[in-house]
This record gives structure tokens, C-alpha cells and sequence, in this order.
């Protein structure tokens, strides 16, 4: 009969961990090619989630429960700066965020005040029928959106009017 054939340990292990780095490498690959959905889907998304809340009305919020949802992400609006007709603290990119509806002539514009974001410049969004923007703001970004309706006084309200 033959001798059994030893195996070398050191050979198992190093045969192992290149096994180990090829799985590795090829998993971070995909995953660094695999596109993310950008900010603007995601923010759409929440946006048609809440749909209901897009609405023309004469109505708005009470100042207190204004306050206390901005109070939350330690923000503050000018008294009478805009017609909120809608305001919840809302999760968003795994964190809480106020979500605000303006009123405006020509309709409802919604408004994400996303404090913990990185800050990026200026981007415009025209996707799934919502137009609007991404802002870079003293903490984070605000992203504003509205269907056929122009975001930019929305926008230049929010960032004089926002107490951070």
C-alpha cells in the first residue's frame, strides 16, 4: 500500500484566503457598480408615498405643531414666512426629517429638510412627472418638489426663512 500523502496546513490556509479575497473582491465589485437610487428617486418615492398631502387647500398648520416638527431636527421658520399646509416629522434615509407642504398660487409644493445629508451642489429634478430641486442649505440639503408648479420661490423662501 501507498503512504498516505500529508497535507500541508500552510498550503490550505493560503489556498483559503485567496478564495476568500476573490469572493471579496468580486462581491465589493458588484456592489460598487450596482446603482443606488439617487436622492431625487428616493425623495420622490417619499413624496408619492404621501401623496394625500399634496392637495390646493386654504388650510394650514397649526403654529405649534409647525414648530415642534422643526423643533425636532433643531430648525425654526420666520412666523408667516410661508403657507404650510402640511408638516410631519418623516424617516428618510435613516433618519428623521421634516416634511413640509407650501401652499402657492399656483399650487402645492413639497419641501424635505434633510439636516444629516452631505452637501452637494445645486441639482435640478424632472423625473416621474415631479419637478424641483436639491438645494445645499446651512445644514445639509432641502429638496423641493411640486407637479407643474415652480419650486424656486419655494426654495428661496425656505433657505431665507429656516432658522438653523
Amino acid at each position: 500500500s501507498q503512504p498516505k500523502q500529508k497535507q500541508n496546513p500552510a498550503g490550505v490556509w493560503r489556498m483559503a484566503a485567496s478564495v476568500l479575497i476573490t469572493v471579496l473582491v468580486g462581491a465589493l465589485s458588484l456592489w460598487l457598480l450596482t446603482p443606488r437610487e439617487s436622492f431625487a428617486a428616493e425623495a420622490i418615492a417619499h413624496v408619492k408615498h404621501e401623496q394625500f398631502s399634496l392637495v390646493r387647500t386654504s388650510e394650514t398648520v397649526d403654529d405649534q405643531e409647525l414648530a415642534a416638527v422643526l423643533a425636532a431636527s433643531r430648525l425654526r421658520l420666520k412666523p408667516g414666512a410661508a403657507r404650510v399646509s402640511y408638516a410631519q416629522s418623516c424617516p428618510f434615509r435613516g433618519q428623521r426629517v421634516p416634511h413640509l407642504v407650501v401652499q402657492t398660487e399656483q399650487g402645492p409644493v413639497t419641501a424635505l429638510v434633510v439636516t444629516d445629508a452631505p452637501t452637494q451642489p445645486r441639482e435640478r429634478i424632472d423625473e416621474q412627472g415631479f419637478q424641483g430641486e436639491i438645494i445645499p442649505a446651512p445644514r445639509g440639503v432641502i429638496v423641493v418638489l411640486g407637479q407643474n408648479v415652480p419650486v424656486d420661490e419655494v426654495a428661496k423662501t425656505l433657505l431665507s426663512a429656516l432658522e438653523y
